[in-house]
């Protein structure tokens, strides 16, 4: 299957030349003495700073529709359907920015919550999942190819800020890679996420709703845990851009699926860390017979160095979780 390698080409008029990225040389010109220095235009910057920079400024209501169309037509989200069967993507972990500050590793257990300290890997690891692909009406190169590393996405939260104390959603394990919470971008564009006081992030939210809100699940523990993270992220009341008439329908969407063989894979590495968490949580020692991926990870190694009433709870909250997946 193809891989997507999202590029953006400048064209450049007949007066200004600019040099191939090989030509590049740590930010000067090839051939130039210390005088002469001149700064090189970075991969994926030009498009970026234009519209942040200079569109922004000089005409803010192109700058609006731009950004808007932008989002509509090249957001990549996974499907509903996909979402049903396992809306938590890794229901540990949660994002922590200050892990060399503090002497940790990333993919190691918090030793106050016991959760996983993650950068955001495991939403990017998600996407080269094998099997996957993106269906698309709307982008015509998109269909039937895959995200991988390399394709030039960006993982972005849609929520940054969740409940009455504006507490950061990434920092909550149950909603940091819940699916609703989660679209792909280019990473030229994805950027625009994170422009206070422009109407993008609300887009998002409003295309999140759409998409993922009304989904009902069978299983009513699972529904509950969904219900509870949707409380969540709609407590702080967000602004609808589209009328209900320009919503697009899920067809619309370009859309992830495929996610069969991974799901597999999260539900027996979950299982054993939770059977790690209520054992150390219970005063005993981690159990044996546990896959070597996990009994090598720096997550299982750290378990018996969290604090044991946090363990507890949070192994049996995700083992109430992976019991209520279908």
């Amino acid at each position: 299957m193809l891989s997507i390698s999202y590029k953006l080409f400048i064209f450049c008029s007949r007066n200004l030349t600019i040099l191939p990225t090989t030509a590049m040389n740590g930010g000067r010109l090839p051939g130039l003495n210390d005088k002469q220095k001149t700064e090189s235009i970075d991969e994926g910057m030009a498009l970026r700073k234009y519209i942040h920079d200079d569109l922004r400024k000089n005409d803010v209501p192109l700058f609006y529709q731009v950004s808007l169309r932008f989002i509509l037509d090249v957001a990549i989200w996974i499907d509903p359907e996909e979402h049903k069967k396992y809306p938590i993507i890794e229901p540990l972990a949660y994002r922590e920015q200050r892990w060399k500050a503090l002497g940790w590793k990333r993919g190691q257990a918090n030793p106050d919550t016991a959760q996983l300290v993650d950068g955001n890997s495991h939403n990017k690891n998600y996407m080269n999942s094998a099997g996957t692909k993106i269906v698309s009406r709307k982008v015509k190169y998109y269909n039937n190819k895959k995200l991988v590393s390399g394709s030039g996405f960006v993982a972005c939260h849609i929520w940054d800020e969740i409940g009455k104390g504006q507490t950061k959603a990434t920092g909550d394990h149950r909603v940091f890679t819940f699916i609703p919470n989660l679209v792909w971008l280019p990473k030229e564009i994805a950027y625009l996420t994170d422009i206070k006081g422009t109407p993008v992030r609300d887009l998002l939210k409003q295309l999140s709703v759409n998409l993922y809100h009304s989904v009902k699940i069978s299983n009513p523990g699972l529904q509950s845990i969904i219900e509870e993270n949707w409380d969540k992220l709609l407590e702080i009341k967000h602004n609808d851009i589209l009328q209900p008439a320009s919503i697009p329908s899920k067809e619309m969407y370009n859309l992830m699926t495929g996610f069969d063989a991974a799901i597999d894979n999260k539900k027996i590495r979950n299982k054993n860390f939770a059977k790690g968490l209520i054992a150390h949580g219970n005063g005993q020692p981690l159990p044996s017979g546990v896959r070597k991926k996990e009994a090598g990870s720096s997550y299982w190694k750290s378990i018996p160095n969290t604090d044991v009433a946090k363990a507890l709870e949070l192994g049996t909250w995700l083992e109430g979780y992976l019991n209520a997946l279908p």
